[in-house]
């Protein structure tokens, strides 16, 4: 988090998708306050994509793999290809528009534990 909170600060944009689960709704939840764009699917990608001003692009795609953590081994393909980039962009920005503000998925989470306490 603190190489996303110094990009940050240097003017650069994180916007992830991620699944937002009971497990990992505390993460999830300082993650804006670091200045990071966090959305819920519920559809688990098991992929991993970079784009960097729309010309440098960093993507993997690793099969088998339940989770992906800090320590997560990740196999990428890297590329200064901008037609490459705007093709993983616009995967993303698709993705981006279909899945769930975090703080919504966030609020749903605390309103079921509550519910179960």
């Amino acid at each position: 988090m603190q190489h996303a909170k110094q990009f940050i600060q240097n003017g650069g944009v994180v916007r992830g998708i991620t699944t937002i689960s009971s497990a990992n709704v505390e993460e999830a939840r300082v993650r804006p306050d670091n200045g990071e764009n966090l959305r819920h699917s519920d559809q688990f990608h098991k992929i991993f994509m970079l784009i960097g001003g729309k010309q440098l692009s960093i993507s993997a795609i690793n099969l088998g793999v339940d989770e992906f953590t800090l320590d997560t081994p990740v196999i990428a393909f890297k590329s200064d290809d901008p037609t490459y980039a705007e093709y993983l962009f616009a995967s993303f920005e698709n993705a981006w528009a279909e899945a769930v503000p975090a703080e919504k998925r966030i609020q749903e989470l605390l309103e079921q534990g509550s519910r179960q306490s």
